[in-house]
């Protein structure tokens, strides 16, 4: 199409990502240090993707079962209640590392479906003996009306036995869950009815519950997951068929895995402000590590701290937070908590005071706002984890201390870095698909004379939304990698638009994108 002289110099652009804060091993707890350390280093993946998991794992377990106030006066109150994610590449192993530490929480399901079914057997026992019970005593009473004695002595004692018996049938037992992979809110909201303490969501997939809330009609299904996040609202459900279900308390954990080129969409809505209600801002643990080189591991798993983490694990879910942590329920309340020490408690002053002024100065864009708002719950939260951890551990007991706090705020340094990565990578989604778009050229993937449509229909990451890739041709239009030539066709039609590649761009070198 064009002589080499005709074209200028190409610009070179890049889709490198913000750098994040390293996670290091005094932010992992120290009874689960080995343990994480272990899934990492065998499966090759970063120590973010275990860590991750593990906490918010940690949370759905104790749920509602244990609150913190983080001020030493104010009836203010959170539950540990986190919404959390991987955010990597198909091939990043986010999948295995999730599934790696939910072994445990599945060995605890399925401890308790077993105990589910000894108890249902014991129950229909008592039920068949409890309704000959009533049987006998409605035959009794009816005797004593076809007697005449109905308002005689007998005849009143006999119908308060049966009231009484009627009014102490035997408990029906209630299977304790934990998590669940997929389930409509209706079902979902029923399973919370009867656990109060709270349920995770796990989802192999983000995408899929993200995309579900934008659904049309499903706003009520968005409030709902909204309202769960916070571990203390209720909700009531009325449905013809289905009758009237009423949770007292609503708590819901999320967690699961992402593409980037997958959670892009989710987070322009948010940042464009057409669907920021705040659900985005929700996933508090999100992390998104670079990854890291590779290298050919064999070896035994560490049985040593696996049983370590699980007995732990057992503890945290057996434990009775009032007797064992000194945790304090108060009349008219439904949750215990717990408060910080003295010099947690001035830690954790000085945090939040940052943390507002930070807010107030209106430097940042509204959804990063959004997002760090949402920590004022998630340093209180973490630091209420780790230390009923060390409570698990015989650590610990009592006031949350000062420890757990510093822990806590150094975590929530390490997760800003990570979220200002996810939304700075949204909001320049045009410069990234540039990018991206030059390794394709770099590659031969692309041809003179191809267009905007060809582009698309590869379905490459960054580059599956037709208005992103023309933004991005007009990027490198601008920074001379391209030049555009509209073309009508010869019997008539649409004109389009045709790009042709500039031969100097063979000879540039191009850093390669983080993941």
């Amino acid at each position: 199409m064009t002589q080499d002289n005709e074209w200028l110099k190409p610009e070179k652009i890049t889709s490198e990502l913000l750098s994040v804060e390293q996670l290091t091993e005094e932010l992992i707890p120290e009874s689960y240090g080995a343990w994480v350390i272990d899934i990492a280093k065998r499966m090759q993946c970063p120590l973010d993707y275990p860590f991750a998991t593990l906490i918010v794992m940690c949370a759905s377990i104790i749920g509602t079962r244990c609150a913190i106030r983080p001020k030493s006066k104010d009836s203010w109150q959170v539950v540990p209640n986190l919404w959390g994610g991987l955010v990597g590449s198909p091939s990043a192993l986010k999948t295995p590392a999730i599934q790696e530490v939910t072994r445990m929480l599945t060995e605890l399901e399925n401890n308790k479906f077993n105990e589910f079914e000894n108890e249902q057997i014991q129950y229909q026992r008592d039920l068949r003996t409890w309704g000959l019970r009533k049987s006998i005593l409605e035959d009794e009473l009816k005797r004593a009306f076809k007697s005449k004695k109905s308002d005689s002595v007998d005849g009143q004692e006999i119908e308060s036995r049966l009231n009484e018996h009627e009014d102490n049938p035997p408990k029906e037992p209630i299977l304790r869950r934990y998590s669940t992979s997929d389930s409509t809110v209706p079902k979902l909201q029923e399973l919370m009815s009867k656990n109060p303490q709270g349920i995770l969501v796990l989802r192999d997939e983000l995408h899929g519950f993200l995309k579900s809330m934008e659904q049309e009609g499903r706003e009520t299904d968005r409030a709902f997951h909204l309202e769960a996040w916070s571990g203390q609202g209720s909700f009531i459900l009325d449905r013809i068929g289905r009758g009237t279900i009423r949770s007292d308390l609503i708590c819901e954990s999320v967690f699961g895995s992402i593409q980037p080129a997958r959670i892009i969409p989710h987070i322009r809505q948010t940042l464009s402000g057409s669907a920021n209600d705040g659900l985005f801002q929700r996933f508090q643990i999100l992390v998104y590590p670079d990854i890291t080189s590779w290298s050919y591991i064999d070896k035994l798993p560490d049985k040593d701290a696996e049983k370590r983490a699980f007995i732990l694990i057992k503890k945290l879910n057996d434990m009775d937070f009032i007797k064992e942590a000194g945790a304090i329920l108060e009349e008219g309340h439904k949750i215990p908590y717990l408060r910080f020490t003295p010099d947690g408690q001035e830690l954790f002053k000085d945090w939040f005071s940052d943390l507002e002024g930070r807010l107030r100065n209106n430097d940042e864009p509204p959804a990063i706002q959004e997002h760090l708002g949402k920590y004022r719950s998630l340093m209180p939260s973490m630091a209420l984890i780790h230390h009923l951890l060390n409570v698990a551990d015989g650590k610990a007991s009592g006031p949350v201390a000062l420890k757990s706090a510093k822990l806590a705020a150094a975590t929530c340094d390490y997760l800003e870095s990570h979220a200002r990565r996810i939304y700075h990578m949204a909001g320049n989604i045009t410069q990234r698909a540039a990018g991206s778009l030059t390794d394709k050229i770099k590659l031969g993937k692309l041809n003179d004379g191809f267009t905007a449509r060809d582009v698309h229909r590869k379905g490459w990451s960054l580059l599956n939304e037709i208005d992103v890739v023309n933004s991005a041709l007009n990027e490198l239009v601008e920074a001379n990698w391209l030049k555009s030539k509209s073309q009508t066709p010869s019997h008539g039609g649409k004109t389009k638009e045709i790009f042709y590649i500039n031969p100097m761009v063979k000879n540039i070198s191009i850093p390669k994108s983080i993941n």
